[in-house]
Protein backbone atom coordinates (compact mmCIF):
# COMPACT_ATOMS: atom_id res chain seq x y z
CA UNK A 1 0.00 0.00 0.00
CA UNK A 2 1.27 3.55 -0.91
CA UNK A 3 2.19 5.79 1.67
CA UNK A 4 -0.11 8.37 2.67
CA UNK A 5 2.45 10.79 3.66
CA UNK A 6 4.65 12.77 0.77
CA UNK A 7 7.45 12.83 2.99
CA UNK A 8 7.55 9.28 2.78
CA UNK A 9 9.43 7.80 -0.46
CA UNK A 10 9.74 4.28 -1.29
CA UNK A 11 8.98 3.30 1.85
CA UNK A 12 11.19 5.76 4.04
CA UNK A 13 11.40 8.99 5.12
CA UNK A 14 12.74 11.94 3.31
CA UNK A 15 13.67 15.55 3.85
CA UNK A 16 12.51 17.39 0.96
CA UNK A 17 12.33 21.53 0.32
CA UNK A 18 8.75 22.20 1.25
CA UNK A 19 7.05 25.63 2.06
CA UNK A 20 6.11 25.22 5.99
CA UNK A 21 3.62 27.12 7.87
CA UNK A 22 4.25 26.89 11.61
CA UNK A 23 1.20 28.49 14.15
CA UNK A 24 0.53 29.42 17.26
CA UNK A 25 -2.89 30.21 19.09
CA UNK A 26 -2.25 33.77 20.91
CA UNK A 27 -3.13 33.30 24.37
CA UNK A 28 -3.32 30.14 24.60
CA UNK A 29 -1.17 29.82 28.31
CA UNK A 30 -2.83 32.16 29.53
CA UNK A 31 -6.46 30.85 28.53
CA UNK A 32 -5.36 27.01 29.76
CA UNK A 33 -4.39 28.70 33.61
CA UNK A 34 -7.53 31.19 34.00
CA UNK A 35 -9.79 28.55 33.02
CA UNK A 36 -7.93 25.91 35.71
CA UNK A 37 -8.33 28.19 38.15
CA UNK A 38 -11.97 28.81 37.30
CA UNK A 39 -13.12 25.07 37.18
CA UNK A 40 -13.50 25.53 33.85
CA UNK A 41 -10.71 23.27 32.23
CA UNK A 42 -13.16 20.73 30.79
CA UNK A 43 -15.08 23.40 29.14
CA UNK A 44 -11.81 24.63 27.22
CA UNK A 45 -10.37 21.50 26.40
CA UNK A 46 -14.29 20.81 24.69
CA UNK A 47 -13.99 23.90 22.71
CA UNK A 48 -10.33 23.98 22.07
CA UNK A 49 -10.18 20.38 20.62
CA UNK A 50 -13.30 20.95 18.58
CA UNK A 51 -12.09 24.28 16.85
CA UNK A 52 -8.70 22.81 16.05
CA UNK A 53 -10.40 19.51 14.27
CA UNK A 54 -12.35 21.38 12.33
CA UNK A 55 -9.27 23.82 11.38
CA UNK A 56 -7.76 20.37 10.80
CA UNK A 57 -10.15 18.83 8.75
CA UNK A 58 -9.42 21.64 6.10
CA UNK A 59 -5.97 20.84 5.99
CA UNK A 60 -7.02 17.38 4.99
CA UNK A 61 -5.45 16.09 1.96
CA UNK A 62 -8.03 14.71 -0.66
CA UNK A 63 -5.72 13.95 -3.32
CA UNK A 64 -4.28 10.40 -4.23
CA UNK A 65 -1.15 10.15 -3.91
CA UNK A 66 -1.15 13.27 -1.17
CA UNK A 67 0.90 16.57 -1.73
CA UNK A 68 1.24 18.14 2.03
CA UNK A 69 1.01 17.02 5.51
CA UNK A 70 0.48 18.36 8.75
CA UNK A 71 1.05 18.09 12.68
CA UNK A 72 -0.98 19.20 15.79
CA UNK A 73 0.67 19.30 19.10
CA UNK A 74 -1.23 21.21 21.85
CA UNK A 75 -1.91 24.89 20.48
CA UNK A 76 0.67 24.54 17.80
CA UNK A 77 0.61 23.51 14.12
CA UNK A 78 3.09 22.61 11.39
CA UNK A 79 2.11 22.35 7.63
CA UNK A 80 4.78 20.95 5.58
CA UNK A 81 4.31 20.65 1.20
CA UNK A 82 7.40 19.34 -0.77
CA UNK A 83 7.61 21.87 -3.74
CA UNK A 84 8.93 21.35 -7.28
CA UNK A 85 11.28 24.34 -7.62
CA UNK A 86 11.96 23.00 -11.73
CA UNK A 87 8.61 24.46 -12.18
CA UNK A 88 9.11 28.12 -9.52
CA UNK A 89 6.55 25.83 -7.54
CA UNK A 90 3.68 28.63 -8.25
CA UNK A 91 1.47 25.90 -7.88
CA UNK A 92 1.76 24.62 -4.78
CA UNK A 93 2.37 27.77 -3.35
CA UNK A 94 -1.03 28.86 -4.22
CA UNK A 95 -2.03 25.59 -2.86
CA UNK A 96 -0.02 25.88 0.47
CA UNK A 97 -1.46 29.32 1.09
CA UNK A 98 -5.28 28.74 -0.17
CA UNK A 99 -5.28 26.17 2.83
CA UNK A 100 -3.39 27.61 5.26
CA UNK A 101 -5.87 30.97 4.61
CA UNK A 102 -9.23 29.32 5.30
CA UNK A 103 -7.03 27.48 7.98
CA UNK A 104 -6.49 31.41 9.65
CA UNK A 105 -10.13 31.90 8.91
CA UNK A 106 -11.66 29.29 10.31
CA UNK A 107 -10.07 29.69 13.91
CA UNK A 108 -10.55 33.62 13.69
CA UNK A 109 -14.49 33.11 13.33
CA UNK A 110 -14.37 30.49 16.57
CA UNK A 111 -12.43 33.66 18.66
CA UNK A 112 -8.78 31.81 18.26
CA UNK A 113 -6.34 34.58 16.53
CA UNK A 114 -3.14 32.38 15.08
CA UNK A 115 0.40 33.90 14.27
CA UNK A 116 3.23 32.34 12.58
CA UNK A 117 5.86 31.90 10.28
CA UNK A 118 5.95 30.86 6.60
CA UNK A 119 8.72 29.67 4.79
CA UNK A 120 10.67 27.41 2.39
CA UNK A 121 13.06 24.77 3.07
CA UNK A 122 14.21 21.83 4.21
CA UNK A 123 11.35 19.62 5.89
CA UNK A 124 10.27 16.46 7.47
CA UNK A 125 6.69 15.96 9.18
CA UNK A 126 5.70 12.49 10.04
CA UNK A 127 3.59 10.66 12.89
CA UNK A 128 6.50 10.33 15.11
CA UNK A 129 8.36 14.34 14.38
CA UNK A 130 8.83 17.67 12.53
CA UNK A 131 12.46 18.04 11.57
CA UNK A 132 14.07 20.53 9.34
CA UNK A 133 15.60 24.42 9.24
CA UNK A 134 12.52 25.34 7.46
CA UNK A 135 10.77 24.09 10.98
CA UNK A 136 13.67 26.30 13.07
CA UNK A 137 13.03 29.10 10.80
CA UNK A 138 9.06 29.10 10.46
CA UNK A 139 9.29 28.71 14.66
CA UNK A 140 11.78 32.04 14.94
CA UNK A 141 9.76 33.84 12.81
CA UNK A 142 6.92 33.25 15.23
CA UNK A 143 8.40 33.91 18.38
CA UNK A 144 10.84 36.84 17.02
CA UNK A 145 8.79 39.03 14.49
CA UNK A 146 5.45 38.16 14.22
CA UNK A 147 4.21 39.44 17.87
CA UNK A 148 0.59 40.02 16.85
CA UNK A 149 -1.72 37.34 15.66
CA UNK A 150 -0.48 37.27 11.88
CA UNK A 151 1.58 34.64 10.08
CA UNK A 152 4.55 36.60 8.33
CA UNK A 153 6.09 35.75 5.39
CA UNK A 154 9.80 35.05 5.17
CA UNK A 155 12.22 36.57 2.65
CA UNK A 156 12.92 33.46 0.71
CA UNK A 157 9.22 33.20 -0.29
CA UNK A 158 8.66 36.46 -0.77
CA UNK A 159 11.53 36.47 -3.44
CA UNK A 160 9.70 33.79 -5.16
CA UNK A 161 6.54 35.20 -5.01
CA UNK A 162 8.35 38.18 -6.48
CA UNK A 163 9.04 35.94 -9.56
CA UNK A 164 5.60 34.32 -9.78
CA UNK A 165 3.82 38.15 -10.19
CA UNK A 166 6.28 38.60 -13.25
CA UNK A 167 3.79 35.92 -15.03
CA UNK A 168 0.81 37.85 -14.97
CA UNK A 169 0.35 40.87 -17.24
CA UNK A 170 -1.37 42.75 -14.55
CA UNK A 171 0.31 41.77 -11.29
CA UNK A 172 -2.11 43.94 -9.44
CA UNK A 173 -4.86 41.57 -10.47
CA UNK A 174 -3.09 38.10 -9.53
CA UNK A 175 -4.23 36.54 -6.68
CA UNK A 176 -1.04 36.83 -4.69
CA UNK A 177 -1.86 40.42 -4.47
CA UNK A 178 -5.13 39.88 -2.94
CA UNK A 179 -3.80 37.40 -0.39
CA UNK A 180 -0.65 39.25 0.87
CA UNK A 181 -0.24 42.30 2.79
CA UNK A 182 2.61 44.59 3.72
CA UNK A 183 2.58 45.63 7.53
CA UNK A 184 3.36 49.03 8.94
CA UNK A 185 6.36 47.64 9.78
CA UNK A 186 7.12 46.19 6.09
CA UNK A 187 6.56 42.68 7.21
CA UNK A 188 4.65 40.82 4.83
CA UNK A 189 1.91 38.65 6.05
CA UNK A 190 -1.14 36.19 5.08
CA UNK A 191 -4.94 38.25 4.22
CA UNK A 192 -6.85 35.61 5.59
CA UNK A 193 -10.05 38.15 5.40
CA UNK A 194 -9.98 38.29 1.62
CA UNK A 195 -12.03 35.20 2.09
CA UNK A 196 -14.43 36.97 3.38
CA UNK A 197 -15.55 37.68 -0.06
CA UNK A 198 -16.17 35.96 -2.80
CA UNK A 199 -16.23 37.00 -6.73
CA UNK A 200 -18.88 39.70 -5.72
CA UNK A 201 -20.63 38.03 -2.52
CA UNK A 202 -19.37 39.38 0.55
CA UNK A 203 -19.79 36.94 3.68
CA UNK A 204 -21.19 39.77 5.96
CA UNK A 205 -21.88 37.20 8.26
CA UNK A 206 -18.41 35.82 8.22
CA UNK A 207 -17.48 39.82 9.04
CA UNK A 208 -19.43 40.59 11.60
CA UNK A 209 -18.30 37.33 13.80
CA UNK A 210 -14.89 38.02 13.19
CA UNK A 211 -15.59 41.94 14.93
CA UNK A 212 -17.54 40.44 17.71
CA UNK A 213 -14.71 38.58 18.41
CA UNK A 214 -12.28 40.98 18.34
CA UNK A 215 -14.83 43.53 20.33
CA UNK A 216 -15.09 40.98 22.95
CA UNK A 217 -11.33 40.27 23.53
CA UNK A 218 -10.38 44.01 23.83
CA UNK A 219 -13.07 44.26 26.54
CA UNK A 220 -11.72 41.28 28.04
CA UNK A 221 -8.12 42.12 28.42
CA UNK A 222 -8.62 46.02 28.18
CA UNK A 223 -6.44 46.44 31.84
CA UNK A 224 -3.60 44.26 30.17
CA UNK A 225 -1.84 46.37 28.00
CA UNK A 226 0.51 43.73 26.48
CA UNK A 227 -2.05 41.37 25.20
CA UNK A 228 -4.49 43.99 24.48
CA UNK A 229 -2.20 45.42 21.79
CA UNK A 230 -2.71 42.21 20.14
CA UNK A 231 -6.09 42.31 19.35
CA UNK A 232 -5.75 46.18 18.66
CA UNK A 233 -3.45 45.14 15.80
CA UNK A 234 -6.41 42.66 14.58
CA UNK A 235 -8.62 45.37 15.28
CA UNK A 236 -6.73 47.81 12.65
CA UNK A 237 -6.81 44.91 10.39
CA UNK A 238 -10.01 44.31 10.49
CA UNK A 239 -10.73 47.87 9.59
CA UNK A 240 -8.52 48.08 7.20
CA UNK A 241 -10.18 45.53 5.67
CA UNK A 242 -13.77 46.92 6.06
CA UNK A 243 -12.38 49.83 4.31
CA UNK A 244 -11.80 48.06 1.05
CA UNK A 245 -15.44 46.96 0.72
CA UNK A 246 -17.07 50.07 -1.36
CA UNK A 247 -19.70 51.28 1.05
CA UNK A 248 -19.03 49.22 3.96
CA UNK A 249 -21.79 49.67 6.42
CA UNK A 250 -20.19 51.06 9.84
CA UNK A 251 -22.02 48.60 11.42
CA UNK A 252 -19.24 45.75 10.31
CA UNK A 253 -16.17 48.17 11.63
CA UNK A 254 -14.39 47.34 15.22
CA UNK A 255 -16.36 49.84 17.60
CA UNK A 256 -13.50 53.04 17.69
CA UNK A 257 -14.32 53.48 21.52
CA UNK A 258 -12.28 49.83 21.96
CA UNK A 259 -9.61 50.90 20.18
CA UNK A 260 -8.24 53.57 22.76
CA UNK A 261 -6.53 53.58 26.13
CA UNK A 262 -6.51 56.18 28.03
CA UNK A 263 -5.09 57.03 31.61
CA UNK A 264 -7.37 58.02 34.51
CA UNK A 265 -6.60 60.29 37.00
CA UNK A 266 -6.58 59.66 40.62
CA UNK A 267 -9.60 61.28 41.76
CA UNK A 268 -12.08 62.32 38.81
Amino acid sequence: MPSTNPYVIDGKPKMQSSFCVYMDLLGFNRRTIEAFKKGAEEELFVRLHSVMSKGSELLKDEDTPPIWSYKVFTDNIVFGLPIRLTHDSESEFGIAITQIIYFQMSMALEGFFVRGGFTLGPLYIGEEMAYGVALLEAVDIEERIANNPRIIISKVVMDLIKKHLKYYAHPKESPQNAEILIDVDGQPFINYLFTAIDDDFIHWSAIQRHKQNIESSLEEFQNESAIWSKYLWVANYHNFFCRQIEDCPNKYFVDPKLLVQEPKRLVD
